[in-house]
């Protein structure tokens, strides 16, 4: 740019802002440039980082940058101690990993870094700035979980594959415990993928006391526990357009929820676990375009739940002693299954593929094709 400055004239950042005021123009940083004291870059001034350019915080010290950020996806931030960033509603609509020192090369540990800037992220959603953190394509190792603060969004690339992969951990949670208001709220997960392949004991996403949270256009495999888990209050909630493959191994349960209300499903597909999705407690779950297959045991468990609705699923199970596509248990009523294909392929017969334990005819299914037998505790319309 034509007025841009070079930040090599000056020797600290402090040292730059102090001489140049409120004058709109860019300083231009292409190598490490300290911060000395307390200082709050203004709206006037757009910081430009260049080749190696980055910032550096020290102990003690709090940066406050309100003007723009242009920066390559390179380490423009280094915080070594306790010192601390603040970013203005200016700054940028997404903040991204690399300006911490993510690789996402599938070798370096990326934890810090993409908590780095969840936490920044953080403060953005209270004062306007963006409280968007956006992973571009690469395989981002992780050694411990990602906590992502209420109002904060993690965003992928989808297909083009944006992937975590943790190690030993659970790989995205969120957590009411984890933050002052002993809530996980309004956060949104969209277009991540998670492989378990190093985390079969753990799960991709664990929710406790969340509200209005979406998980959208995700994909999580090689999940040997299971692959979303919200327990305790997760409260209208939904994930959309989201696949969770297991091992194949008749084990895990690909999605649990528990004690929780108003959590619905639109076109989700889970495979490969021994139970597909297990609902324990709470009420009014909706499952809206539900496609499961090779879950060992049972599709859709409804354990001790009431006010659900089912519609439009695909759900198959294989060959097993005793499978059911779904199994209403456990006294859960007022269920309405509402179309869809519901089948089992037990051998040497097909057992039954709606399952009601209650038998009190509280339960409800209405033009849908089932291969393999109803309860006679359901109610056929």
């Amino acid at each position: 740019m034509s007025n841009a400055i070079a930040a090599l004239n000056y020797a600290t950042l402090d040292d730059a802002v102090a001489t140049l005021g409120s004058t709109a123009t860019t300083l231009t940083i292409s190598t490490a440039l300290s911060v000395a004291m307390n200082t709050t870059v203004p709206s006037t001034l757009t910081l430009e980082f260049t080749g190696s350019g980055s910032l550096v915080i020290p102990n003690g010290v709090t940066l406050t940058i309100n003007g723009s950020i242009k920066a390559p996806l390179t380490t423009i931030f280094t915080i070594p101690g306790t010192g601390v960033l603040r970013l203005g509603p200016r700054c940028s609509a997404k903040l991204y990993p690399q300006w911490w020192g993510a690789k996402a090369d599938g070798i370096a540990d990326d934890q810090g870094a993409i908590q780095a800037a969840l936490d920044i992220a953080a403060n953005g959603h209270t004062n306007g700035a963006s409280s968007i953190v956006f992973l571009p394509a690469g395989n981002y190792v992780i050694s411990s979980r990602l906590k992502v603060p209420p109002g904060v969004s993690l965003i992928g690339q989808g297909l083009e594959g944006s992937v975590i992969i943790p190690t030993s951990c659970d790989a995205i949670t969120m957590w009411g415990s984890d933050w002052a208001g002993g809530f996980a709220l309004r956060n949104i997960i969209r277009g991540i993928q998670v492989d378990m392949v190093n985390a079969s004991s753990n799960v991709a996403v664990n929710i406790n006391t969340g509200y209005m949270i979406k998980i959208e256009d995700c994909m999580f495999w090689n999940c040997g526990a299971g692959g979303i888990v919200m327990a305790s209050t997760a409260t209208n909630c939904t994930i959309w357009h989201t696949t969770v493959t297991g091992l194949d191994a008749a084990t895990g349960t690909g999605i649990s929820i528990s004690g929780s209300s108003s959590v619905n499903f639109f076109d989700v597909d889970v495979e490969a676990f021994q139970d597909g999705i297990h609902c324990t407690g709470g009420f009014t779950y909706g499952f809206f375009g539900l496609y499961m297959e090779r879950n060992s045991s049972r599709g859709l468990v409804l354990d001790a739940c009431q006010g659900c609705t089912i519609q439009g699923a695909v759900l198959n199970t294989p060959n097993g002693t005793s499978p059911n596509a779904i199994a209403l248990i456990n006294g859960t009523v007022k269920t309405v299954i509402l179309g869809g294909t519901y089948s089992t392929q037990a051998s040497p017969a097909p057992t039954i593929a709606i399952f009601d334990s209650g038998g009190s005819a509280t339960n409800y299914v209405l033009k849908a094709f089932v291969n393999g037998g109803i309860s006679a505790g359901v109610t056929v319309i």
